[in-house]
């Protein structure tokens, strides 16, 4: 199992697309999962815009165990993408767009 406790990186894409806030976001989800247990190495994130103004709904999901949240931030700008965030197992992760892959 992954720990997500070292480093954190994101890419060029990242920080072109998502706001600080919504990358912050990302990244508390990500601590919230871990600190239930069961944290797999691959994090999974659909973004899409929500039906409120400044609303984005985020579906956090994993492989193994099996897991799958949604919920929704306000006060970010809406946006549609798909995003990773991959511990890389030598104590640093990394957010990336699928894209990027």
């Amino acid at each position: 199992m992954a720990d997500f406790l070292g480093e954190k990186y994101v890419t060029a894409g990242v920080s072109r697309t998502l706001s600080p806030l919504l990358q912050l976001f990302l990244w508390h989800l990500v601590e919230r999962k871990r600190e239930t247990g069961g944290l797999d190495y691959l994090q999974v994130f659909e973004l899409n815009p929500g039906k409120g103004s400044g609303e984005v709904v985020v579906r956090h999901s994993q492989e193994v165990p099996s897991f799958q949240y949604e919920c929704s931030i306000i006060g970010a700008y809406p946006v549609t993408a798909k995003v990773y965030i991959i511990d890389n197992g030598d104590g640093t992760a990394i957010m990336l767009l699928t894209d990027e892959y």
